[in-house]
């Protein structure tokens, strides 16, 4: 299969040039190859605007963090974030480019069907994704949106289940500042089912396409990223999410972790953003490297999964903040710290899951039955990464058998 050409162009400070792509063109996976990745990065940066000059916000909240993995490696990439700080860990989602290991995320090519016969009841994370840029896999916006109100209409009991429990819908990914045309397309096909909520087909977040690379000055780019977050929010009233988010075409760590720290992409009262998904898998053909959770920041002990992790708890690095303070001596050490109860999400699935799952699906709860303690099955839920308790900030002090 071709791959789809994007021109990137250099950006002064106070300019962003454009490129254009096809509507259909293709997408980045090669003839005959079975499994398809993430699009190149480098494909998908297209129109950018002229960045208008913003204030700073000096309140920097974090937005909802997430990882963008190689298709399967969702749980080998978690699994690492959790040796480093599993409570931290728990403020990160997976989105993994679909197939059999992703049940929240639809794609084109990586799923049979394009995932229409995707349960989403099986997706236990707080967002469901949508197509990854369809427009460059053979597709358009207009199909994305016919296919959605299809897979909500036979899905339709399920997605209001997993609704009604917090999750939240994100509309196809599209790239730069085409985004704005190719969302109304959506939106266009997708009729006035897509804007009543409450409803099975409502689309709950903006999902968006958008880096920080060579081109520019970082400042710059940040600031266009802002104000175009802020238009996509005065058009849709909708939150509005970064899904591969990175330093595009970066060959080091300390490339990506300039962009974590220092681009306020993440600082959601400064960039109005409220989710960023950092792109931590395979690039096929778009030139970024070294961007692996595990890869090391030169000159530091620290990988980027630990640069990742820092800024989505909210905490500075170790190297970033004040030099200490002399204080008083310390007392006696405190005695260890009383294990959180069960978060409400999961204690909500524990009490369905003795409740309703055992009876209607015994086989997800093996060696348990109708009579096991409710700490049985919670023990059963913080290994199943499908559950609302595989990253509960319990299950790192509980004692399973």
């Amino acid at each position: 299969m071709a791959t789809t050409t994007a021109l990137l162009f250099l950006v002064g400070l106070a300019a962003f040039c454009s490129a254009n792509a096809s509507e259909d063109g293709a997408g980045s996976c090669a003839e005959g190859k079975e499994t398809c990745g993430p699009m190149s990065l480098l494909q998908r940066q297209t129109t950018l605007e002229k960045p208008q000059k913003v204030e700073v916000s000096r309140d920097h909240s974090v937005v909802k963090c997430g990882i963008a993995s190689s298709v399967n490696e969702c749980e080998k990439d978690m699994s690492y974030l959790r040796g480093i700080d599993a409570v931290a860990a728990t403020r990160i989602d997976c989105m993994g480019y679909g197939g059999a290991a992703d049940p929240c995320t639809l794609n084109v090519h990586n799923d049979p069907a394009y995932g229409m016969d995707k349960d989403p009841s099986l997706c236990r994370q707080d967002v469901f994704w949508l197509w990854d840029e369809p427009h460059t896999q053979g597709k358009s916006a207009s199909w994305a949106g016919r296919k959605w109100n299809e897979y909500a209409d036979k899905w339709s009991s399920q997605l209001m289940a997993r609704k009604n429990a917090g999750m939240k819908i994100v509309s196809p990914l599209v790239t730069g500042g085409e985004t704005k045309g190719k969302v109304t397309e959506f939106f266009r096909a997708c009729g006035a089912r897509c804007d009543q909520r409450g409803t099975s087909h409502y689309i709950d977040i903006i999902g968006w396409n958008a880096w920080i690379g060579s081109w520019g000055e970082m400042s710059g780019q940040a600031d266009w990223i802002k104000n175009y977050v802020a238009d996509l929010k005065q058009e849709w009233h909708r939150e509005v999410y970064l899904g591969n988010f990175a330093y595009l075409g970066g060959n080091s760590g300390q490339q990506q972790q300039n962009v974590i720290l220092n681009s306020r992409i993440f600082d959601k009262d400064w960039s109005g953003l409220d989710g960023v998904y950092y792109f931590a898998a395979v690039d096929y053909g778009g030139g970024t490297s070294n961007n692996a959770l595990t890869v090391t920041v030169p000159g530091s002990h620290d990988t980027i999964g630990h640069v990742l992790l820092h800024k989505c708890r909210g905490a500075p690095m170790p190297s970033q903040g004040p030099a200490p303070v002399p204080g008083p001596a310390p007392g006696p050490a405190p005695g260890p710290a009383p294990c959180p109860t069960l978060t409400s999400a999961c204690q909500g699935a524990v009490d369905w899951a003795k409740r309703d799952g055992i009876n209607g699906h015994p086989e997800w709860y093996a060696g348990l039955s109708p009579s096991s303690s409710k700490e049985d099955f919670a023990c059963n839920l913080f290994s199943n990464i499908h559950s609302d308790c595989y990253n509960d900030p319990a299950k790192a002090c509980r004692i399973c058998s």
